[in-house]
């Protein structure tokens, strides 16, 4: 019975602890194209700090694009987005396909029609505005979803909020952008149209559920003590465990 108690002291020493990692989201769409031929998307952010100087931030992305020659011929080739805390960052994908872009990198360009967001992602593997003819394809097609990782390391990384991501417009002079483009390039010509068009979202904050009614944190000295309780009552019963 030890091993169960001390777990259930630990987990309970964790949903007490103040200030412990939370994850904060943000959800959104997006839609552009023409009337003929429209395309969108949706998704979320998700930023879960790490420590006080770390956090990662999440991002899903989908191509709900669901009408017109675009569902056949439409990708998502990338997207940028800006956040408003300094630091070092590395990127992954789901998708092999898309590329980690910094906005600060000499070699690299995260521009879509002003400045440089300060992330992005790309089917190319050096711009976000501009990619090849056959790295179209491999971007999102329509009904097709991808994830983004990016860990941030930097002073005040622990406390950036999906909010502040969302309602970030600089360095870019633009919202969190989603890059369009379409493997037929001779039928799309024109503004807006499918192939080329650049979509700002429209988001919404997830309300983060408050504590209960009448809840008290927790004292950090009982936190400290229900955790240092569990790791030596796990102690304990493994060393009676061994001596059997």
């Amino acid at each position: 019975m030890t091993r169960p108690l001390s777990s259930a002291l630990a987990a309970l020493a964790l949903a007490f602890a103040p200030g412990l990692a939370k994850a904060d989201v943000v959800t959104f769409t997006g839609n552009g194209g023409t009337s003929g031929d429209p395309v969108s998307y949706s998704g979320s952010i998700t930023v879960t700090p790490g420590s006080a100087t770390s956090t990662t931030i999440s991002i899903s992305l989908t191509n709900t694009t669901s009408v017109g020659d675009a569902v056949q011929y439409g990708y998502i080739t990338g997207f940028g987005f800006n956040v408003p805390v300094a630091g070092t960052a590395t990127g992954s994908s789901s998708d092999a396909d898309f590329n980690f872009l910094r906005g600060a990198s000499s070699s690299q360009s995260t521009s879509l029609q002003a400045g440089e967001f300060t992330y992005a992602f790309s089917t190319n593997a050096s711009q976000l505005h501009t990619v090849g003819s056959t790295e179209i394809a491999k971007g999102i097609g329509a009904g097709q979803t991808a994830t983004f990782t990016v860990t941030l390391t930097g002073t005040g990384a622990g406390n950036l909020t999906a909010a502040q991501i969302a309602a970030a417009t600089a360095p870019a002079n633009a919202p969190f952008s989603v890059r369009f483009r379409s493997t037929n390039t001779f039928k799309y010509q024109g503004t807006d149209s499918p192939d080329g068009d650049k979509v700002p979202f429209k988001y919404t904050v997830v309300p983060t559920p408050p504590p209960p009614s009448g809840a008290v944190p927790a004292p950090a000295g009982l936190v400290l003590g229900l955790i240092g309780a569990g790791f030596f009552m796990g102690r304990g019963f493994r060393r009676k465990t061994a001596a059997k």
